[in-house]
């Protein structure tokens, strides 16, 4: 199982683990909206439930640095600028997490990456593209960050310490 999982991880991962385009986060959002989840871009497993994962992952690494997309919503008259993930009840109190599940069970990154990458590859497979109108390009430019200087280290730790408001947080 254990090589199973490497293999799928070094074969597809570069594809389905890839940085979303304008053109996914925008349909992403729109989905999302459309279910009862403005401003969520998606959801966290358990494959991130440590903290030395979160700490290293690409995704939020890109939102400590201030390289996010644009996303603007309201929720019950609160204004946010950030997009929010689902996430399960280990995860820290930061402002782009909504935990949903409060106990979570085991952790194994490579199953669970497996899983997402296997899951990406059945939403392809049997997405309706006409549902979207736009015929999504899954090859087209990366979302553009806000900005493209590294940040200074007085931003840098703004960027964090906005990442991890708390009073954000549970009014989210």
């Amino acid at each position: 199982m254990y090589k199973f999982c490497q293999a799928v991880i070094e074969v597809f991962g570069p594809e389905y683990l890839r940085q979303p385009t304008a053109a996914d986060t925008e349909r992403l959002l729109a989905t999302n909206a459309a279910r009862g989840f403005p401003g969520m871009l998606g959801s966290i497993d358990c494959s991130h439930n440590d903290i030395n994962v979160l700490q290293r992952s690409p995704v939020f690494a890109r939102l400590a640095e201030g390289h996010s997309p644009p996303v603007n919503f309201e929720i019950k008259g609160h204004q946010y600028n950030k997009g929010y993930y689902l996430a399960d009840g280990i995860y820290p109190q930061w402002t782009t997490f909504v935990k949903t599940i409060s106990n979570p069970q085991g952790k194994l990154w490579e199953v669970m990456t497996a899983c997402v990458i296997m899951h990406n590859m059945i939403v392809e497979d049997e997405r309706d593209d006409s549902i979207f109108d736009q015929g999504l390009d899954y090859q087209g430019e990366n979302v553009e960050p806000l900005h493209q200087e590294p940040a200074m280290f007085e931003q840098f730790v703004q960027f964090h310490r906005d990442l991890r408001d708390w009073h954000t947080h549970l009014d989210l």
